[in-house]
């Protein structure tokens, strides 16, 4: 072997070791990633490991304090939500939504809940507006591992505000809710009334995982969490959706 080809054959070799692992295995690690969120029955428990194991951001940040009463950590909180996932699923079918193309809305929703509140403590403790730490971590991960532009959209575009929780405190308006909402769909690509009931599935297993609002702010019909709030009852009306 010509002297010039193996040097530059050594150099792309030192040159591939002193890459971050993430970038370094590329397909390799977030095909098992992808495997995991693809399952019927996602175990909350594996996928948070595998992101804590694969993402430094990640590890940082899950084992600060979600800052909550009930004390959990933000990975915690995580695999808690994942766990209500599981319990809600059966009423709520992911695969029926119809996303844009080359989406997966399924597998998006649940990384989504993956990683949600992954910035939590920095916007907390440094008063960081808009969720940036949380979506700037959440557009990494889904960058590194794969993600399709449209599925990047659809996420920040389910956790880059809180309406339907400014709903129920009366901070907006069912009018507000509404227009701001459908835009958010527009931005993720759905149909507006698809994008809020996902939006509003999202809220619900989010909610749902703490035992308090559990008990406070849902009722339950067959095991079906559903929103007592008549604000959110309303908007459900206007999408066309109605909590029933």
């Amino acid at each position: 072997m010509p002297r010039s080809l193996l040097g530059r054959l050594t150099l792309a070799v030192l040159g591939l070791a002193l890459l971050p692992r993430p970038v370094l295995a590329g397909a390799n690690e977030h095909a098992l990633l992808h495997q995991l969120l693809a399952e019927k029955r996602p175990d909350g428990s594996k996928i948070t490991r595998y992101l804590v194991r694969h993402f430094p951001e990640v590890q940082r940040n899950s084992a600060q304090s979600a800052h909550v009463v009930e004390g959990f950590t933000i990975g915690r909180h995580h695999e808690r939500v994942l766990e209500t996932y599981l319990r809600q699923r059966r009423h709520f079918p992911l695969e029926r939504l119809a996303g844009s193309s080359g989406v997966d809305v399924a597998k998006t929703f649940k990384l989504v809940l993956a990683l949600h509140d992954i910035g939590k403590h920095v916007e907390r403790s440094q008063a960081i507006p808009d969720r940036q730490p949380t979506l700037r971590i959440l557009s990494d991960v889904m960058a590194r591992s794969g993600f399709s532009a449209g599925e990047a959209r659809l996420a920040r575009a389910l956790i880059s505000h809180d309406l339907i929780g400014d709903l129920a405190r009366k901070r907006i308006s069912v009018d507000e809710a509404f227009a701001a909402l459908s835009c958010k769909a527009s931005d993720a690509g759905m149909g507006a009334r698809d994008f809020f009931r996902l939006q509003l599935f999202f809220n619900t297993v989010d909610g749902g995982s703490y035992p308090w609002l559990a008990s406070h702010a849902f009722s339950r019909k067959h095991g079906e969490l559903l929103p007592t709030s008549p604000a959110i009852r309303a908007l459900a009306e206007r999408f066309g959706a109605p909590v029933e």
